[in-house]
C-alpha cells in the first residue's frame, strides 16, 4: 500500500486552518520551518528512491510514490497563488528541484481556502498547470453530485481546444498508471 506524503500542509507555526482560508506564511522563521520539517525530508526522500537499493535510499524508496498538495501560500515561494495551484511550487520546486516524478494529488478543491477565491472552473485550470496529476473532490463541505462529469468535461473541452496540452494529460496517466502498476 502507498501513502502519499503531504509537504505543504500547516506550518506548526500558525494558527490558521488552510480548509477555512489560505494559510499565509509570510515570514522567515515560518519559512525556515517549512524547509526544515518538510521540504528537507521530502527531497531527501525523492532522492534516496532515485539513488537505488543502498543504504538509506532502501528505506527511503517507497515514501515517495505520491504527494499531496495543500492550500498554503508563501510569497516567497510563489507570489501570486497557493502550493495546490502553484507551478512554481509544484513543476518547479517539487519536480525539478527535488526530482519528484511522483504522483502529484490536490486536498481538496473544494475546500473555502480555494472554492472561495478560485470557483472550480479557475482552480482545475491551474492545477493542472502547475502540474497536479490527481484532483481530488471531497464533495462534503460543498456537495455537488455533477462534480466529476462537470470537470471532466471541462479538461476534455481545454483539450480540444487547445487551451491544456493532451501530452499534459498524458503525463499525468502516465504516473498514475505506474503507480497503479508498482502497487499491482
Amino acid at each position: 500500500m502507498s501513502s502519499p506524503t503531504q509537504p505543504f500542509r500547516t506550518s506548526g507555526h500558525s494558527g490558521s486552518d488552510g480548509r477555512i482560508r489560505v494559510l499565509v506564511i509570510d515570514d522567515d522563521r515560518e519559512l525556515c520551518a517549512l524547509i526544515r520539517d518538510y521540504l528537507e525530508p521530502l527531497g531527501y526522500a525523492v532522492r534516496a528512491a532515485h539513488n537505488g537499493p543502498d543504504g538509506l535510499a532502501q528505506a527511503a524508496a517507497g515514501e515517495c510514490d505520491a504527494v499531496m498538495t495543500a492550500h498554503v501560500f508563501n510569497a516567497n515561494l510563489d507570489a501570486d497563488l497557493p502550493a495546490t495551484l502553484s507551478k512554481p511550487i509544484i513543476t518547479g520546486l517539487l519536480r525539478e528541484q527535488l526530482g519528484f516524478d511522483g504522483v502529484v494529488i490536490s486536498d481538496d478543491l473544494q475546500m473555502k481556502a480555494i472554492a472561495d477565491h478560485y470557483g472550480v472552473e479557475s482552480a482545475v485550470e491551474r492545477a493542472l498547470e502547475a502540474g497536479v496529476d490527481i484532483l481530488a473532490f471531497a464533495n462534503n463541505s460543498i456537495y455537488d453530485e455533477t462534480i466529476a462529469a462537470r470537470v471532466t468535461a471541462l479538461i476534455k473541452q481545454w483539450v480540444q481546444e487547445g487551451k491544456v496540452a493532451s501530452a499534459r494529460i498524458e503525463e499525468s496517466y502516465r504516473r498514475v498508471m505506474q503507480l497503479k502498476a508498482r502497487l499491482g
